[in-house]
C-alpha cells in the first residue's frame, strides 16, 4: 500500500496515529448468522476477544519528505501489529505508531512482511492516518 499525504503547518496537531482497519463488508445483514459468524472470527483475527491473542504480523512503515521533487527519508521501522485499539460494528483498529511529523509533504508506504494466511474472506483493510495534538 502507498499513500501521499500532506501535512500542514498546525501548533496544536503534530503528531499522527497510523493505525490499520479491518473492516466487514457493507452489503451484509447485521442480524443475520452469517454476518454474526463473519465478526467473530474477525475479533478473533485482530484479538478483541478475551479468549482470542489475534494473529501478529510485521509490517514496514516507511514515510519520506516530499521536498523539490526529491524524496528524503524521513522514517523507516519494522512494527508487530497486534492487539485492537478500538472496534465498531463492523470494523476493527490496531494501532501501528504514533508519530512527531513537522510540516511538509510526505509519502507513506506501508509494507506487510509476512503472509498472514488467517484473514478472514472480503475483509477490506486500510491505513488511517489521525491527526491529534502532542502526546
Amino acid at each position: 500500500m502507498i499513500y501521499a499525504i500532506n501535512i500542514r503547518y498546525n501548533r496544536v496537531y503534530d503528531h499522527f496515529r497510523f493505525s490499520l482497519v479491518f473492516t466487514l463488508p457493507e452489503n451484509i445483514d447485521r442480524n443475520s448468522l452469517a454476518y454474526r459468524e463473519k465478526r467473530e472470527k474477525l475479533a478473533q483475527f485482530v484479538g478483541q476477544t478475551d479468549y482470542a491473542p489475534g494473529v501478529n504480523f510485521p509490517v514496514r512503515l516507511t514515510i519520506k519528505k516530499i521536498k523539490g521533487g526529491n524524496q528524503i527519508l524521513y522514517h523507516d521501522k519494522i512494527y508487530t501489529t497486534k492487539d485492537c485499539r478500538a472496534w465498531g460494528s463492523n470494523s476493527f483498529v490496531r494501532q501501528i505508531a504514533v508519530l512527531f511529523i513537522p510540516p511538509g509533504s510526505y509519502q507513506v508506504r506501508l509494507e506487510n512482511l509476512k503472509e498472514v494466511l488467517n484473514v478472514p474472506d472480503e475483509i477490506k483493510v486500510t491505513l488511517e492516518v489521525g491527526q491529534f495534538g502532542s502526546k
